[in-house]
């Protein structure tokens, strides 16, 4: 019974040693990094870094904000290639413009917390007449791919 509580104590003892001796190498480790990074910030100018990533920062977001479609330049062309003026293409022209108003509302709704706020939910967006009742652009979207899933 006295041998298994030296036993015991000694197993204790030994990984508090390893603990504190890891712990020990670890400050060691870190030591020599800090140093080698002070070296590096005396060659190359802390300001010239931070611009850098600063730059890369607003050019990353200038990118999305390229990619972001928006529906002034749809509407434009959708105006200038349908400019028939009868009451058919009027409304295939509203159509357009609708769905195209309708996505960028869902994509807005996933990126902006504001727009979230303002469309929590696809309630919401029926009642905001961005989406009328009449066609729901998810059970179009589920009628087509079962649709398609049925001609396969």
């Amino acid at each position: 019974m006295a041998g298994e509580h030296v036993e015991a104590s000694y197993s204790g003892a030994a990984c508090l040693d390893n603990t504190l001796f890891y712990a020990e190498r670890v400050c060691a480790n870190f030591l020599i990094v800090r140093q080698e990074l002070g070296e590096w910030l005396n060659r190359i100018p802390l300001i010239f870094l931070l611009g850098f990533f600063v730059s890369v920062v607003f050019n990353r977001w200038v990118d999305i904000f390229k990619h972001i479609g928006f529906i002034d330049n749809l509407a434009l062309h959708v105006a200038a290639i349908l400019n028939d003026s009868g009451c058919e293409m009027r409304l295939i022209r509203r159509n357009i413009i609708r769905y195209a108003v309708l996505s960028q509302t869902l994509v807005f709704r996933d990126i902006s917390l504001q727009v979230r706020k303002r469309f929590p939910n696809n309630e919401a967006i029926v009642e905001s007449d961005v989406q009328n009742d009449n066609y729901s652009f998810k059970a179009s979207l589920c009628r087509r791919s079962a649709k398609n899933a049925a001609d396969l």
